[in-house]
């Protein structure tokens, strides 16, 4: 349901992302994030005319901030090519770009998303998620990151054939 509604929205901006990835941050802050090649200009005067959003510039990304009564969400776009634009609901705006920010470089979620070969599911999961028993109870020892993949034909968990 949410990405056929985003599908309608981001239509009326004339945008098409192939591909649209849904994310949560460590306090669970949500947002969809999609690239474009769209100057950021451009960009900004397709979301004032079409969704009522005026972006302001902040450093190297801009943060329109929405309102409640005719859009419900804060957007992000971060500058550069091809530049990343964030939906997440309103209010969020700040905390989602302050997390994208500090986010770790080569061995973050985005990285490891990357590096999964494309299908129509494919997710991330830092923390504690998807650990089945391998972590404490008590939520002590390390972090773990796992990968999930899944097509038409398999599920892969961490790379591997699922169920085994």
């Amino acid at each position: 349901m949410q990405t056929t509604l985003l599908g309608f929205s981001l239509a009326e901006l004339g945008l098409e992302p192939g591909e649209m990835i849904e994310v949560h941050g460590p306090t669970n802050e949500l947002a969809w994030l999609w690239s474009t090649s769209c100057d950021p200009d451009r960009l900004a005067t397709r979301m004032l005319a079409r969704w009522g959003v005026m972006l302001r510039a902040n450093l190297d990304a801009k943060l329109g901030l929405g309102d409640a009564e005719q859009f419900p969400f804060d957007v992000v776009v971060l500058a550069g090519s091809p530049g990343i634009v964030a939906l997440t609901p309103l209010g969020q705006g700040s905390a989602l770009l302050r997390w994208l920010r500090t986010a770790e470089g080569d061995a973050g979620p985005g990285s490891l998303l990357a590096e999964l070969p494309r299908a129509p599911i494919r997710a991330v999961v830092r923390g504690e998620s998807l650990l089945a028993g391998e972590r404490p109870s008590d939520g002590a020892g390390p972090s773990h990151t796992r990968t999930l993949r899944v097509d038409a034909e398999q599920i892969e968990l961490d790379g591997k054939v699922w169920p085994p």
